[in-house]
């Protein structure tokens, strides 16, 4: 599963969030980005609790945090075929999917 939040961080908290997301070993994209909500962050998880043991250990780090909006992915297309390690890293091992293989096989 993948899930991406957004949320409000002043900025005086900025070099926290950030110490706190890179222990994050599901941790996929941070971006700082414009308007209410100012940041971004992609996460890959296991189990759908994985997403609530995130958004704990940022509310416990930094009180009163939390995100304005999670969105959560049940599969993600792009690193469907991409063989994982036990962290959810690729291993750089393609195998691929029968959909896409069929849609190749049909152009040639």
């Amino acid at each position: 599963m993948e899930c991406t939040w957004t949320a409000t961080i002043p900025l005086n908290h900025k070099t926290r969030v950030l110490e706190l997301l890179r222990q994050q070993s599901g941790l996929r994209s941070c971006m700082w980005i414009t308007g209410s909500n100012n940041l971004r962050v992609n996460f890959r998880v296991e189990r759908q609790n994985g997403i609530g043991m995130i958004e704990s250990a940022v509310a416990e780090a930094i009180p009163g945090l939390a995100p304005a909006e999670t969105i959560v992915y049940m599969r993600s297309h792009k690193s469907m075929g991409w063989v994982l390690d036990r962290d959810g890293r690729t291993t750089g091992e393609f195998v691929c999917p029968p959909l896409i293989g069929a849609f190749e096989r049909a152009d040639h």
